[in-house]
């Protein structure tokens, strides 16, 4: 066969091959004039073989620039040799996006031929563009998530971790990527036997200790999935080992919590404060109320309300509303209390006595109720049993007030019937005194009976004004009286009033009727704490400072005893401490502190 009709067989066999290609193809000469195009050419590009060939492709109507420019740099490295692949371009067509990949080799050195394939890799670019949006969505969760995440092969082998797995294992990446999950396991674990069994299921969660490098053992909550991609094995890690402690801590306070409330006579209980559940009520309701704790589960509160005496059950509910609106309104007082009779399951009626208090959560909104209920019985029957010696007194020392108050009287007429008589006027003065002692002595033994010990309504009182209406009632004529202070005590006037009268009357029976009484403020540091009442008389003997306030104890020969044991009781009943000192002139020097003075 002659070179010539190889020549024409090489060329019928080139446009066959061409013609049977389903991607564009076109052959350019050495002058990058266009020889030969495929059918597929014509059909992607829209153009005739004849419009095509003996033409450059830039003037090739329907090319669009994208797919010139890039096979120029086909073609340009075609020719050169150098090291080149596909490259791809986009392609705009009635405002949809397509990916072609253009390749080219070398037909012919000598007359620098070369063949273009355009490929349509529109599909392939769409799938590689949506697994690489996958990869990089993954590996943002893999890289960002507070959960230790690790993938390892199907040797145990970590073949990745993100940041957080890290720093649960206490090594960087590099140094965790060198190890095997046998690495952090205790000796006496068989994680082979373990490993196998996970590859057999597919899947395993779990928890177990973790040991890092540095010895510090961790307990780790762990769900391991098998092949999330074939041979690599996907594990979340959390450390748990602060929660287990805490558990266990609470475990341990919720023992000793209950060991000690089933040792407390008191009933103690504790609810939701949205909802009024109840959380938790200690054994002690049963022998409380006679009702098991089951009875209060459904509505604890109201349950409980429902067996409140019927005379104390409107007041009880009422209160009870208006503890719980506090409740809800999320600004409850920090303590309530309550205090009802109770009907238990036999019919029997105790007094109980209801302390509630609210615990809030860290944003300030109640999130608890808790309750201490006692019961008062015994204490409501002492009271009642006080009250009722205490009327019985009182109505002993009104009637013991007439009985000595008549003679007294008459005692009273009949000295004066002897001055006019002119009977001594010695005589007749040692018994005007000895009345008068009785007299006061009444007065006192009544103070005393009818509840010295109480104190009415408090309010801000003066110190001079009381003091002086008060030595207005006991002043001798030959005594000398002086506040130096002036200030305002917060006492009952009267109570008050009558602490001075005795503590004056006191200076003028042991000082004699040319004593010098003065009234002033106590202070500390600059600061009023209280009040004092001081004479210049001969003072207390130190042995007797202590005993000057007990009943009956005097040093005047006419002298009650019961003027100093009221002054202790007035100062007691305000909340006040007394002391006895020798004052600035020598006398006696009364004090009180602890006394709400401005």
């Amino acid at each position: 066969m002659s070179d010539g009709s190889r020549e024409r067989d090489r060329a019928v066999d080139a446009d066959e091959l061409l013609a049977a290609l389903p991607d564009p193809v076109l052959v350019v000469a050495g002058d990058d004039v266009i020889v030969r195009v495929n059918e597929a050419f014509c059909r992607s590009f829209g153009v005739e073989s004849d419009h095509a060939v003996g033409r450059s492709l830039d003037r090739v109507a329907g090319v669009p620039g994208t797919v010139i420019g890039a096979v120029s740099e086909c073609v340009a490295d075609a020719r050169s040799g150098a090291a080149q692949g596909p490259v791809e371009a986009a392609v705009r067509s009635d405002g949809a996006v397509s990916t072609v990949e253009i390749d080219a080799g070398v037909l012919d050195t000598d007359d620098g031929r070369v063949i273009v394939v355009v490929r349509d890799v529109t599909e392939r670019a769409e799938r590689e563009r949506v697994l690489a949006d996958g990869e990089r969505r993954f590996r943002a969760v893999f890289e960002g998530t507070t959960d230790a995440l690790v993938v390892a092969d199907d040797d145990g082998e970590y073949v990745d971790a993100n940041p957080a797995a890290c720093d649960l294992f206490g090594l960087d990446r590099a140094a965790l990527l060198e190890r095997n999950v046998s690495a952090f396991a205790d000796a006496d674990y068989d994680v082979a036997a373990a490993w196998d069994r996970f590859l057999a299921e597919g899947a395993m969660t779990g928890e177990f200790e973790l040991v890092r490098p540095d010895g510090d053992r961790r307990t780790v909550e762990f769900t391991a999935t098998a092949d999330v991609t074939p041979g690599r094995h996907l594990a979340t890690l959390r450390d748990v080992t602060d929660r287990r402690r805490i558990e266990a801590d609470l475990r341990e306070s919720e023992t000793r919590f209950r060991q000690i409330v089933g040792r407390v006579e008191e009933t103690i209980w504790m609810a939701e404060a949205e909802t009024t559940d109840l959380l938790y009520v200690s054994p002690g309701i049963e022998a409380l109320t006679g009702r098991p704790p089951a009875y209060f589960v459904d509505d604890p509160i109201w349950n409980f309300v429902a067996d409140v005496h019927p005379d104390d059950a409107p007041a009880a509910r009422a209160a009870v509303e208006e503890w719980l609106a506090d409740v809800e309104s999320g600004d409850p007082d920090d303590e309530y209390h309550f205090q009802f009779r109770y009907v238990r399951s036999d019919d029997a009626v105790a007094w109980l006595h209801v302390d509630a208090s609210v615990v809030t959560d860290a944003t300030g909104r109640p999130d608890r109720i808790v309750g201490i209920i006692d019961d008062v019985t015994d204490m409501k029957c002492r009271e009642r049993e006080l009250e009722r010696k205490n009327e019985r007194l009182e109505e002993f020392a009104g009637m013991v007030s007439h009985d000595l108050r008549n003679p007294l009287q008459v005692v009273v007429g009949r000295v004066a019937l002897l001055r006019e008589e002119g009977v001594a006027t010695e005589s007749v003065a040692d018994i005007e005194r000895a009345v008068d002692r009785m007299a006061q002595l009444i007065d006192d033994l009544l103070t005393l009976a009818r509840g010295g010990d109480d104190v009415d309504t408090v309010e801000p009182v003066s110190l001079e004004v009381v003091a002086s209406q008060a030595w207005g009632t006991v002043a001798s004529t030959d005594a000398s009286f002086a506040v130096v202070d002036r200030a305002v005590v917060t006492a009952d006037e009267g109570r008050f009033r009558q602490l001075f009268e005795n503590l004056f009357r006191n200076a003028i029976e042991h000082a004699g009727p040319a004593v010098a009484i003065e009234v002033g403020v106590v202070r500390d540091d600059g600061v009023a704490t209280g009040f004092y009442v001081a004479d210049d008389g001969p003072g207390i003997p130190p042995a007797d400072c202590d005993r000057v306030f007990e009943p009956g104890f005097s040093t005047a020969t006419d002298g009650t005893g019961f003027g100093l044991d009221i002054v202790a009781v007035v100062a007691a009943a305000h909340g006040w401490t007394v002391t006895v000192t020798e004052g600035a002139s020598g006398g006696a020097r009364f004090e009180f502190t602890d006394v709400d003075v401005a």
